[in-house]
């Protein structure tokens, strides 16, 4: 988090600035356009946060920590029991699994963006309380090899 809302609030200053006409023709209008005005401002404040195949695993989790770490949660979508969609003030988190073709697999998808990076391996055993992100140093080697994930 500490990461991702500095980056939000740069992209809201880039977009406030590309959308002052905007702004401006809401300031000339009457008191409703307030409204409108502020759903926009909020919109805007949205930074969208992209996951692949996340809405019954990554998102949960990131729903736990934003919990612990914000306390708040300004929206969620629930499709069954995964989460498609959770926004907060300033970041919304979706799965773009949801929008892209069926079969079409996280290989396929960064390849088609020329991504050379690959999937992070998370360490489920070792991961046992919000506590351990406080920790200044990353897991041993051994702890990213699990059975859980072969």
């Amino acid at each position: 988090m500490q990461h991702l809302e500095p980056i939000a609030d740069a992209a809201f200053e880039i977009l406030k600035e590309k959308f002052q006409y905007v702004f401006d023709q809401l300031e000339r209008e009457n008191k409703q356009h307030q409204v409108v005005k502020g759903r926009f401002v909020s919109y805007l404040q949205e930074h969208i946060v992209i996951g692949f195949n996340s809405s019954s695993y990554d998102i949960p989790l990131v729903k736990a920590l934003l919990e612990y770490l914000l306390g708040e949660i300004k929206f969620v979508i629930l499709k069954g029991k995964n989460f498609t969609c959770l926004t907060t003030a300033k970041l919304k988190f979706l799965d773009i699994k949801n929008y892209i073709a069926p079969g079409f697999d996280y290989a396929k998808f960064i390849r088609a963006y020329e991504v050379e990076q690959q999937k992070f391996y998370w360490p489920y055993k070792w991961f046992q309380n919000f506590e351990q992100l406080d920790e200044p140093t990353l897991p041993p080697h051994e702890a990213f090899y699990s059975s859980l994930k072969k």
